[in-house]
């Protein structure tokens, strides 16, 4: 039990750094009608006396994380609990995260705008860009990609990225505290955000029997609390939606597992490609996934991009015989990452590296190279969570 305590533990330090970087036009918005929003702006202040020593705190944080996820999934531990324990520990570390506030990327705030447009300015979020409310609106003082056309469809210029399912994700907080809330949608969203993790979870355990391993595989997995809860990124719904479509053909629901599937691209589109779950036999299916999953690691690899996006591997390694030591690798590719990215952004709140940088594409190529060298090499060391 100590060592989920401890995990847990680790987990709330970060709580407490993620708020030394609330965005100023927040606690400005807020400061007027919640005069207690002072004592988090003396906090703030004190914390930028010690920005190299928080940052140094996280990063250790960050690897103590990662220890203790190898460790679990490495030992036997898991299996000296109950699931009801393991899955009490798994909500608590989940709602750690959720409660943390997301101080390494600001998507949550377009996502939160977006449903404000809808709700409350009654236009289209896909049709008006945001900037159109500068001068009428607070939020956008801290909401970014205001004046951002990502494609055209015939004369009509799209400025919301994401699939219309999201969209309608993101309204439920809304529905909920009304659009003059900030705070009510803002933690109403992660709490949303808290639902669906432990949903994923679930069904991860339901469509591999239960094996206990999925525990570390998701629920104690230091990028996926990160990205998912702490930063809050959409692609949470994305992977809920396809795990859902994986376990409804499990129970041969072809039908409900094509709606689901198509919702989850109707969410972030990146799961189109895995349309092949429908129609291949489930020996031909692990083959696969695991082709997919290795797919995703080299294209990251010819084009980087930002460390949530390696969630993506988990919509597919779960399905497969990976091995335990391509599983390890996997994790040490995912802390470093994490380190890379984010270490300048927590001391000088700019994304970017200020070490190993040189050694950052030998990293992206390096690992998931010996991944795939652990798979074709064989031997006895796969780690059986699909069967």
């Amino acid at each position: 039990m100590a060592v989920f305590l401890v995990f847990s533990f680790l987990l709330s330090i970060q709580l407490f750094i993620s708020y030394f970087w609330v965005h100023s036009g927040i606690y400005n918005m807020l400061l007027p009608s919640k005069p207690w929003i002072i004592h988090l702006i003396n906090y703030i202040s004190w914390g930028q006396n010690f920005k190299l020593t928080i940052t140094l705190i996280w990063i250790i944080l960050i690897i103590l994380l990662s220890a203790i996820q190898i460790y679990l999934f490495s030992s036997k531990i898991l299996t000296k609990f109950s699931l009801k324990k393991l899955f009490v520990f798994a909500f608590i570390a989940a709602l750690i995260s959720s409660f943390s506030y997301n101080f390494l990327s600001s998507d949550i705030f377009t996502y939160l705008f977006a449903g404000k447009i809808a709700t409350f300015f009654h236009t289209n979020p896909y049709l008006v860009l945001p900037k159109h409310f500068v001068g009428q609106e607070l939020w956008l003082q801290f909401t970014l990609w205001i004046d951002k056309v990502y494609y055209f469809i015939g004369p009509y210029e799209i400025t919301y990225r994401y699939g219309p399912v999201f969209l309608f994700y993101s309204l439920i907080p809304f529905f909920i505290f009304t659009a003059n809330r900030f705070l009510g949608v803002y933690f109403g969203l992660k709490i949303l955000n808290l639902i669906v993790f432990m949903l994923c979870g679930w069904l991860l355990l339901k469509i591999n029997k239960f094996n206990k391993k999925i525990f570390a595989v998701w629920f104690f997995n230091p990028l996926l609390l990160l990205e998912l809860l702490v930063n809050s990124h959409n692609d949470l719904l994305m992977i809920f939606l396809f795990f859902l479509a994986v376990f409804l053909i499990s129970l041969k629901q072809k039908k409900w597992g094509i709606i689901a599937f198509i919702l989850s691209i109707a969410t972030k589109f990146a799961t189109a490609p895995l349309f092949f779950i429908f129609f291949t036999k489930e020996k031909i299916k692990q083959i696969l996934f695991k082709i997919a999953g290795f797919g995703i690691l080299f294209y990251f690899a010819l084009n980087p991009l930002y460390s949530w996006y390696y969630s993506w591997v988990y919509l597919v390694f779960p399905f497969t015989n990976v091995k335990k030591r391509t599983w390890i690798l996997f994790f040490i590719l995912q802390l470093i990452l994490i380190i890379i990215q984010y270490h300048r952004l927590v001391l000088e709140n700019k994304l970017g590296s200020l070490i190993w940088l040189p050694l950052e594409p030998i990293i992206r190529w390096g690992i998931p190279a010996l991944m795939l060298v652990s798979e074709i090499y064989k031997d006895k060391s796969s780690v059986k969570i699909h069967s």
